[in-house]
């Protein structure tokens, strides 16, 4: 699996075209996806693991220009699938 950012262990695209990306990300422990934002819709779905921001097993929809982040406080990974509709640009940092 290629690694996207130094917070993560692993992650792997799944699909990444002019529409959508599609990812599994995994978010070491102590690590942060900082405040973003996307140009459209996207879903987040937690496979694995618990921290401040998300719990395992929920579903995240951010409408787009919502801003978020992920905040992994927890002494584990954080296992989720991301979906972003349109696909994910560098333009969607604050």
């Amino acid at each position: 699996m290629a690694e996207i950012e130094p917070a993560y262990s692993k992650s792997k695209y799944l699909l990444n075209n002019k529409y959508v990306t599609l990812a599994v990300y995994h978010l070491r422990p102590g690590g942060t996806e900082p405040k973003h934002f996307h140009n459209g819709v996207e879903l987040m779905y937690i496979l694995d693991g618990n921290c401040q921001t998300h719990e395992k097993g929920q579903l995240y929809r951010y409408e787009k220009g919502d801003v978020h982040e992920v905040i992994n406080n927890s002494p584990n990974e954080i296992v989720f699938v991301r979906l972003s509709i349109p696909r994910d640009t560098p333009a969607n940092k604050i």
